[in-house]
């Protein structure tokens, strides 16, 4: 009799476990545009979601388990810009409610694998989420816009941006940002050409 106590306890204890670990925090995007300090291992994922209905959730599974939300995920083109920890990351689910039911697209391909660099402002690319019909036909797919990233971080977030490194980190290679914008730390001075 012990020992069946002993092995439900021990179950009971590795279920506990196994719940607190897979845990997801839910995730609103950075509204404020301040260089904030972060910690060592932490940096910032861009992402663009862009879709033809309400999105319930998005699902990101890796270093940090996080859910972005349905109030960052309406219907069109929403940029997303939240702190997280570094390492790697991939789009585990979408979910979206059809009015009549909740359904979910499954992203199992390497496609939707990502890096967050610590320090660094990590761009993944749009995630772009199609619905398709009643029966779940659809697409999700991950495209790289890093010319669009960065002119909606120079517009939206110009002092994070200053601060900090930015970096494509989605699926594939582009130098794109890291070609096309230094950190400056301070803003830049205005060159005014003088009349002779």
């Amino acid at each position: 009799m012990f020992c069946f106590i002993s092995r439900v306890r021990s179950v009971v204890l590795i279920a506990g476990a196994f719940l607190l670990v897979s845990c997801a925090s839910n995730v609103s995007k950075i509204k404020n545009d301040k260089a904030a300090t972060l910690e060592e291992d932490r940096g910032y994922l861009l992402l663009e979601v862009n879709t033809d209905v309400q999105l319930k959730k998005v699902e990101l599974r890796g270093a940090e388990n996080v859910n972005l939300t349905q109030a960052d995920l309406k219907a069109g083109s929403n940029y997303i810009l939240i702190e997280l920890e570094a390492g790697e990351y991939y789009v585990n689910k979408v979910s979206f409610d059809t009015g009549y039911y909740n359904m979910y697209l499954k992203t199992n391909e390497d496609f939707f694998y990502f890096n967050v660099k610590p320090q660094t402002i990590s761009y993944i690319g749009t995630l772009s989420v199609k619905f398709g019909n009643l029966f779940g036909i659809g697409s999700t797919l991950l495209v790289n816009n890093s010319s669009y990233a960065l002119e909606f971080m120079q517009e939206s977030f110009p002092n994070i941006l200053n601060s900090r490194k930015i970096v494509y980190s989605g699926p594939g290679k582009d130098l794109f940002l890291e070609n096309n914008h230094t950190p400056t730390h301070t803003p830049m001075p205005t060159v005014v050409k003088e009349e002779q």
